[in-house]
């Protein structure tokens, strides 16, 4: 799979989308919009207000240089995970964190999957 993705700095937000599939339905989860595709499988996601809700700085979002999304059950509930991996730039991390991929994710029904 390949994945495209987009970070609008002036939105907020983070899409990432498999390029082979077409979006046929969205769902909005939170702040999260999950797309699908014709046969109600993951096609895309965008993540809303994504710096302020994951508490990193636009600049993180503005160095992604790959995307994707996988997913996986755990005890019939499906998470989907975003990952990023980010252009070698030097970002300010908080201390606590340690970062080379980061993973977002978003809990669903396990219906989704």
């Amino acid at each position: 799979m390949k994945f495209k993705f987009d970070y609008n700095p002036v939105a907020d937000s983070l899409y990432v989308v498999d390029e082979k599939k077409e979006v046929k339905s969205s769902l909005r989860y939170g702040n999260a919009v999950i797309d699908f595709d014709s046969e109600d499988k993951i096609a895309g996601i965008e993540l809303l207000n994504v710096s302020k809700n994951y508490n990193y700085s636009k600049s993180l979002f503005k160095a992604i240089k790959k995307a994707k999304i996988t997913k996986k059950v755990i005890q019939n509930v499906l998470f989907v995970l975003v990952i990023l991996v980010l252009k070698e730039v030097a970002i300010r991390v908080p201390e606590n964190k340690c970062i080379s991929e980061i993973s977002l994710s978003t809990q669903l029904p396990y219906s989704a999957v």
